[in-house]
């Protein structure tokens, strides 16, 4: 089942009968009469027995993921049909490019003070999935197809709860550490061939703490497609553009360009600064550094880090400014190191584990 692809009742339904359910999965198609404020249509879709399991589509009018509030109404639902348990596909009525996969679950606990017996629902947070065109792919792809057929209630739980992806994710990272700071080399003096290895594991931890940031980013679409797109950087950005060239990386160079031109930039300007108005010569705005008469950086703004640098690196510098001003948001210094923070705590961690 392709994930990233727009939905398709009968592609689903397909994957649940031949993939992931249990092979008692019975296919149906029933509708369910209900209606409220986001809920437009419902179809049975099926069900196991072995898992006590039915699975609903809800085709909805609710805009912006309306993820808790459609979640009271499929549990309106589930409570209608005299079932505990669904898994639930929230399909946009108007446009089904994008939807969610939910497991939803009511379960019955008990007071031992009163011995009265309360409902408890599941967190809509907490197991789902969102899919469809632009999502990243590789996720649902370990945890709903490679895994296989689901054996168990529990191992139903496993696949869309987000403390055990998370954990399982921590878990990987981890082990890549470990293999990773044993062949990996951040030399610190040139001229002493013995330093290689001891700065590998801060050089390790700030190459992925960078790398996930960065991913989080584009991830997030807070960075245009195109500072990713090498053949479009080559065609429109950067002069004589040609990454794979090899180069003396401890000689002063000038083919470090991408790094300069493009992570330095987004980094160091883009993000501490606002959107440059129209018109505008405030410096703390988004522009290039005044050039001189000899078409070098002006000496007046040589020290403020929120103007971007290496306009003589660019085919056409307002390119870069203008698609940089539809995507890349203004994130104040205060955010930016906050974000960079819980980051690198997190990779901290991992380290940590690896340790042990």
């Amino acid at each position: 089942m392709e994930f990233n692809k727009a939905y398709n009742r009968n592609e689903f339904v397909n994957f649940l009968k031949r993939n992931f359910l249990p092979e008692d999965f019975r296919q149906e198609e029933t509708r369910i009469d209900f209606s409220s404020t986001y809920t437009r249509q419902v179809t049975r879709l099926g069900a196991s027995d072995k898992l006590d399991v039915v699975v609903l589509e809800v085709k909805h009018c609710g805009k912006d993921d309306p993820r808790v509030s459609l979640s009271k109404e499929a549990f309106r639902i589930l409570a209608g049909e005299w079932a505990s348990r669904a898994l639930v596909l929230f399909v946009p009525q108007d446009n089904p490019a994008n939807y969610r996969f939910s497991l939803i679950e009511i379960t019955l606990e008990g007071d031992e003070n009163t011995a009265k017996v309360y409902r408890k629902y599941s967190n809509p947070r907490r197991y789902s999935y969102f899919l469809g065109d632009g999502i990243a792919y590789y996720t649902p792809n370990k945890y709903l197809n490679e895994k296989g057929r689901v054996v168990s209630i529990e191992d139903l739980r496993n696949r869309f709860s987000v403390e055990v992806l998370t954990k399982e994710f921590y878990q990987e990272l981890s082990d890549w550490y470990a293999w990773a700071i044993k062949i990996i080399r951040f030399p610190n003096n040139i001229n002493d061939n013995t330093d290689d290895d001891k700065f590998n594991n801060e050089g390790a931890i700030r190459l992925i703490t960078r790398l996930i940031f960065v991913w989080f980013l584009k991830q997030r679409h807070l960075v245009p497609d195109e500072f990713f797109d090498e053949q479009y950087i080559a065609a429109n950005l950067i002069k004589d553009f040609n990454p794979n060239t090899k180069v003396d990386l401890f000689s002063k160079s000038n083919e470090s360009k991408y790094y300069k031109a493009i992570l330095q930039n987004l980094f160091f300007a883009m993000l501490n600064s606002p959107i440059t108005a129209e018109g505008s010569k405030e410096i703390s705005e988004r522009h290039f550094r005044k050039l001189n008469e000899q078409g070098k950086a002006d000496r007046t703004d040589y020290d403020n880090n929120k103007l971007m640098r290496y306009e003589s690196y660019f085919k056409n510098p307002q390119l870069f400014v203008d698609l940089a001003n539809t995507t890349v948001p203004f994130l104040n210094g205060v955010c930016l190191i906050v974000l960079m923070i819980r980051t690198t705590v997190c990779i901290t961690m991992v380290s940590a584990t690896a340790k042990l």
